[in-house]
C-alpha cells in the first residue's frame, strides 16, 4: 500500500469523490491536509471532528494558541474524547501552563485510566508544580502498568532527590540508566551521589552526561565543582572557566526570550509567569556563575597561573557568598 498514490489509494471511491466523508478520509489520510480541512469545515459545519486535526496541524506549526482553540472546539463537541483532552493538556505543558496541564491529563485519565502517556505527563507536571508525592505515587502507577518504565524511575528520582530521600533516589535512578540513553539520568544521577558524598562516583556520572550533552552548563558547572573537591585542578580550571562563558551566553539567552515574550500577544498571565520562571533561571545562572569563578580562581590560584586567578577573583570580590574568600586571594596576589 505504501507504493501506492493517494490517486490510486481513493481510485476505487472514485465515484464518490465529492462525498464530504470521502473528502474527510483523503484529507487526512498519511498527512494532514490544511487547506482540504479547511474547506470541508466551512461547507461541513457538522464535521466537528476536524477542529482535532487542524490543531494538530497548528501543533506542528509551534502555534499554540491556535492550536488550543481547535482543541478546545472538538473538546466542547465531545467531551469524553481522551486524545483530544491529553492534546490539550500537552499545548499547556508547552506553554508553560502545569496547572491547566494537570487538569487535563487528569480529565483524560478519567476517561480512560490507563492512558500510559497521560500518566507521565502527570508525573511532570506534578513535579513542575512541586507536588513531590503526588508525582512519586503517579510514577509508582505507571511502573505498575509496565510502560516508560525508564521514565517513570528517572521522575521518581528527581522527585525523590527534591524531598532529601537520596538512597531511595539513588536506585531509582540506576534502574532508570539502565533502559535510558540520556544526558538526564546521568546528570541527576551525579547529584545524587554529591549528596551521599561519593565524589568518584558523582565524578563519573557528571562526566557521562557532559559527553551526551556538552552544551548543558549546569552539569559543567557540578563537574568541576567535584574536581575541585578532590583538588584536581587542572581540570577544575578548565572545566568551570568554559562553564562561566557558558552561563553567560546562557543568560543572554533568557533575556532574549523574554524580550520576545514581552513583545508577544500571548495572553497576560502567561507572558507573567513564563518572565518569571526565566528570571528564576538567570538567577540560578548567576548562582552558579559565582561559583564557577570563584573555584576557578581557587584552581588558578593553585596551579600558579596569578593573571587568572587574579581576573576570576575579582569577579565575585562582593559577592555575598565568595566575597570574602575572593578578597582573601585577592590579598595574597596583590
Amino acid at each position: 500500500m505504501r507504493d501506492l498514490t493517494i490517486d490510486q489509494l481513493f481510485e476505487p471511491a472514485a465515484p464518490l469523490s465529492d462525498t464530504p466523508l470521502i473528502g474527510l478520509k483523503r484529507a487526512t489520510c498519511r498527512r494532514l491536509d490544511a487547506a482540504a480541512l479547511n474547506q470541508l469545515a466551512t461547507d461541513n459545519p457538522r464535521f466537528n471532528e476536524v477542529a482535532y486535526w487542524l490543531g494538530l496541524i497548528d501543533v506542528s506549526a509551534r502555534k499554540l494558541d491556535a492550536a488550543d482553540r481547535h482543541f478546545e472546539a472538538a473538546y466542547a463537541w465531545r467531551q469524553q474524547w481522551p486524545t483530544v483532552t491529553e492534546s490539550i493538556a500537552n499545548v499547556a505543558m508547552t506553554a508553560e501552563e502545569f496547572q491547566r496541564s494537570l487538569a487535563f491529563y487528569d480529565r483524560t485519565l478519567e476517561i480512560e485510566p490507563n492512558a500510559v502517556d497521560a500518566l507521565l505527563g502527570r508525573i511532570r507536571a506534578l513535579t513542575y508544580l512541586g507536588r513531590q508525592e503526588d508525582a512519586i505515587a503517579t510514577a509508582d502507577r505507571l511502573i505498575a502498568l509496565r510502560w516508560f518504565v525508564g521514565d517513570a524511575r528517572y521522575w521518581r528520582a528527581l522527585n525523590e532527590s527534591e524531598l532529601e530521600r537520596n538512597d531511595e533516589a539513588w536506585l531509582d535512578v540506576e534502574a532508570a540508566a539502565k533502559l535510558l540513553i540520556n544526558a538526564d539520568v546521568p546528570k541527576l544521577a551525579g547529584l545524587i551521589a554529591y549528596r551521599r558524598r561519593e565524589l568518584e562516583v558523582a565524578r563519573d556520572r557528571f562526566a557521562l552526561a557532559h559527553a551526551r550533552n556538552s552544551n548543558d552548563c549546569e552539569t559543567s558547572v557540578y563537574l568541576g565543582v567535584v574536581h575541585a573537591e578532590q583538588r584536581d585542578w587542572a581540570p577544575t580550571a578548565d572545566i568551570l572557566i568554559a562553564a562561566a562563558q557558558c552561563l553567560q551566553q546562557n543568560e543572554s539567552s533568557y533575556l532574549t526570550e523574554i524580550a520576545d515574550i514581552e513583545a508577544s500577544d500571548e495572553p497576560p498571565a502567561r507572558r507573567a509567569a513564563k518572565i518569571a520562571r526565566r528570571r528564576q533561571y538567570i538567577d540560578k545562572g548567576r548562582r552558579l556563575m559565582a561559583t564557577s569563578y570563584f573555584d576557578a580562581a581557587v584552581a588558578c590560584y593553585n596551579l600558579s597561573r596569578r593573571g587568572e586567578a587574579l581576573q576570576y577573583a575579582e569577579k565575585v570580590a562582593d559577592d555575598r557568598q565568595f566575597g570574602e574568600r575572593a578578597r582573601e586571594i585577592l590579598s595574597r596576589l596583590r
